[in-house]
């Protein structure tokens, strides 16, 4: 019936493209035709039919390959007849000594079948190196001689091409998916890890997602929410973000750049109408921190008793503008939080709105960032844990913030849901146009440090040689770290209810990097030590001055240095894991010893990274502090 369908429809295609009648009115050969006009018919009746034979040439080929693709993907499941039934598909058992389908030898020959006579469906004919019965329809119809042949050559050349073809993906895939979930298993065990060393039972904790595109890697939590009710944290729970914030704000801004509503190069003073030399500061330094305005974070005293107070935008500018600045702008760069906060001012004078209720509108709600809100204290917030500080080795309730201070440098709260959706859509393009996504994550001027340095609210950094996007958060009660590596898609959230982060341990920067690294699948080297001479270590012991605000202390301690930043900061023991070189307990950062041809050290190297860029501090003359 199938064949007989398929004949027809040949037969209408002949019909459609040469006509009925065309032979009939084609003369008699050898003899002329009546009349021109009807030997021009027959011409023309001829010229169809040629035309038409590509088009049915290439009909038969396809319903050939139909055929041959249904029978080969069929012939395993196809039931088969009771044993005393003859019919197509129960060729008579071939003698012992003739070898059969299951024992032809793996190179291919011309002509294994021998003449087998009384087969259902066949003559008796000698078969070739494909047995034609494959290609009969399963319905029982007996094709023609013809077109069993053509079906024949076809399955031949299909299955012939079949065996000469490589072997499909799939078959290759449970080797790398088993490697695959090996080094996911590795990666839950170091995030469980470093979880169990950073967060320790009965005190606040640390929660963490780790994921690779669209598939969570991991997501735990550890330690208490509420450490007087003995309230486990949960990786769902509402975390204060701090400076995370900024990157929101950034982006809500350059919303407003890309609406033709504000300009990067716009001076503030056409948005803060009395700043003092508004005219000469840019909207892009406020981004960068290249300003030189002062931060109000830095003024003393003031994160003790005015940090409480609640301020509109107005009054908080007022707090910072008749300081002085720290340098002219565009000069430097200098991390700060009133940049951001002028910045909030800009976002409600060119929306006509405050600034958070502008993000939730623009970006919150669009992307779906059901817990990412500003932090009010004067409304509840589901899911919010409370958050501690330490004193002296004690856990503490956090100090009182009003969060109308931290303004758009930090006053979100989110969750590490949230921040994983957020950095997917970020940088998955469906925030910022290309050119203006560029201009946020690409670092600009002063605030540019050889391939890394800021963009706008967002750090490039390297981790394991790679250039990530980052940023962390420190507020009260509160630390945050959020990290994007685009190669691979890789996102790390870590969030924590403790203001110090991962007190004694070694932060969520490291946390964050050391699974980004292992998620991205190229994990830090772990940190071998080996003995190093007294008399070198001793050597060693100084001061090493970066700059005239920054300096350190190296001193030996019990077979290895310890470094503290003079001025502020507790003493790190390093790790020797060769001769002048050594970790920092974070897994990652290395410091090396720089000596001069007298093999005195002249300076110290510091490595971020572990390698690559560095920053170098040259022995000084200075005394070492007392301890």
């Amino acid at each position: 019936m199938l064949a007989n369908r398929r004949g027809r429809r040949v037969r209408r295609l002949w019909k459609c493209k040469t006509g009925r009648s065309a032979r009939a009115r084609m003369p008699a050969r050898g003899r002329p035709p009546a009349s021109a006009s009807g030997f021009g018919r027959a011409r023309r009746g001829r010229r169809r039919a040629r035309q038409a034979w590509p088009k049915i040439l290439a009909l038969v080929v396809v319903e050939l390959v139909a055929e041959v693709v249904a029978e080969v993907r069929g012939r395993n499941s196809r039931p088969k007849l009771p044993a005393e039934t003859p019919g197509r598909n129960s060729r008579p058992k071939l003698p012992a000594e003739t070898p059969g389908r299951n024992s032809r030898p793996k190179f291919l020959d011309r002509n294994p079948w021998p003449k087998v006579a009384g087969t259902s469906g066949g003559s008796g004919r000698r078969r070739g190196a494909v047995n034609v019965r494959c290609c009969a329809p399963a319905n029982g119809v007996v094709m023609p001689p013809a077109r069993s042949m053509l079906l024949s050559a076809a399955c031949a050349a299909l299955l012939s091409g079949l065996a000469l073809a490589p072997a499909p993906v799939s078959a290759a895939a449970p080797a790398p998916a088993a490697a695959q979930a090996a080094e996911d298993a590795e990666l839950r065990a170091l995030a469980d890890r470093l979880l169990a060393q950073n967060a320790p039972a009965g005190a606040p904790g640390i929660a963490v997602l780790v994921a690779r595109g669209d598939r969570v890697l991991y997501r735990g939590a550890r330690g208490l929410a509420e450490v007087e009710l003995g309230v486990p944290l949960s990786p769902d729970q509402v975390f204060r973000i701090g400076s995370v914030t900024k990157q929101f704000a950034a982006a809500g801004l350059l919303k407003l750049v890309e609406a033709g509503k504000v300009g990067l190069d716009d001076p503030l003073s056409k948005y803060v109408k009395d700043y003092p030399n508004g005219d000469a500061i840019r909207v892009r330094q406020l981004l960068d921190h290249t300003s030189g305005v002062k931060s109000y974070t830095g003024i003393d005293g003031y994160m003790h008793e005015s940090i409480k107070r609640e301020l509109n935008t107005r009054e908080l500018i007022a707090v910072f503008k008749d300081l002085p600045a720290d340098f002219a702008p565009g000069q430097d760069f200098r991390y700060n939080n009133s940049g951001y906060v002028l910045l909030g001012a800009v976002i409600e004078a060119a929306s006509g709105r405050p600034w958070h209720e502008y993000l939730r509108e623009t970006l919150l709600q669009p992307l779906g960032l059901e817990h990412t809100r500003y932090g009010d204290v004067r409304s509840l917030i589901p899911g919010m844990v409370a958050g501690y500080a330490r004193r002296d080795g004690a856990v503490l309730p956090m100090a009182f913030l009003d969060m109308s201070q931290p303004h758009a440098a930090g006053a979100l709260v989110s969750t590490l849901d949230d921040l994983w959706r957020w950095n997917r859509a970020l940088h998955g393009g469906r925030v910022l146009s290309a050119q203006h996504y560029r201009e946020m994550t690409t670092a600009h001027g002063k605030a540019r440090h050889g391939e890394y340095g800021y963009g706008y609210g967002i750090g490039r950094m390297p981790m394991h040689g790679r250039l990530t996007y980052a940023h962390g958060g420190g507020i009260f009660g509160f630390a945050s770290y959020l990290l994007y590596e685009p190669t691979s898609a890789t996102t790390v959230a870590v969030l924590s209810n403790d203001e110090s982060g991962a007190p004694g341990g070694i932060g969520l920067e490291a946390i964050a990097r050391q699974l980004g690294a292992m998620a991205m699948g190229a994990p830090y080297p772990p940190a071998r030590a080996v003995p190093v001479d007294a008399a070198a270590l001793a050597s060693a012991e100084g001061v090493y001055r970066l700059d005239p605000q920054r300096a350190w202390a190296l001193r030996a301690d019990a077979g290895s240095l310890a470094v503290q930043r003079i001025g502020g900061g507790a003493a790190q023991r390093l790790t020797p894991v060769a001769a002048d070189t050594f970790v920092y307990p974070d897994g990652i950062a290395r410091l090396r010893l720089e000596r001069d041809g007298a093999g005195k050290v002249a300076a110290m190297r510091y490595f971020a990274d572990g390698e690559g860029e560095s920053e170098r501090s040259a022995r000084s003359e200075e005394p070492l502090p007392a301890r």
